[in-house]
């Protein structure tokens, strides 16, 4: 048993699922907050909020590399051609995905976040399962879930995509 087998979720699943859907909105309500109350833009609607999870360092590019692939020329200081250091797979998903779905890029990579984000929180358990006392498990993927930069795995970045390969290998 590999534990990357695709099967109906288990108890010990519906754990780790009710772990990361709480630890993700803790994670939505302090950038929430943190974006819009502590920066004194008063509390903004949560569309504003996608806008955020989606415009921040690594997003942008992605979303570039969705809307418009790569720059036929190579890097240079201009920081428009950077998202040449960005691997394509989570690019591509999104474009993918996005010409399907009738919603926005950024909708959709996020939407690609947390789908990811449970199975990888699914993957890690089962795999966890195999080195590790239930409890164990259980206390792992809380640490995991609630850990101050989990919010990588929120955020239009590829890091929920990656879990996932990593996890199912």
């Amino acid at each position: 048993d590999r534990g990357a087998v695709v099967t109906s979720p288990t108890p010990e699943d519906r754990q780790a699922i009710s772990l990361w859907v709480a630890s993700r909105a803790v994670v939505l309500a302090v950038a929430y907050l943190g974006v819009f109350h502590v920066q004194d833009e008063g509390l903004q609607t949560w569309v504003r909020l996608v806008d955020v999870l989606t415009s921040r360092w690594d997003a942008e590019y992605y979303l570039r590399i969705a809307s418009q692939g790569y720059p036929a020329v190579l890097p240079s200081a201009d920081p428009a051609t950077h998202h040449w250091g960005f691997y394509p797979l989570y690019g591509w998903l999104i474009a993918a995905l996005g010409s399907v779905f009738p919603w926005s890029l950024q909708a959709t990579a996020l939407l690609i976040n947390a789908v990811a984000g449970v199975a990888g929180v699914v993957l890690m358990g089962r795999w966890l399962s195999r080195h590790l006392e239930p409890a164990g498990v259980l206390t792992a993927l809380a640490c995991f879930s609630f850990w101050t930069q989990s919010y990588f795995f929120t955020y239009a970045y590829a890091e929920s995509v990656y879990l996932v390969l990593l996890l199912a290998s």
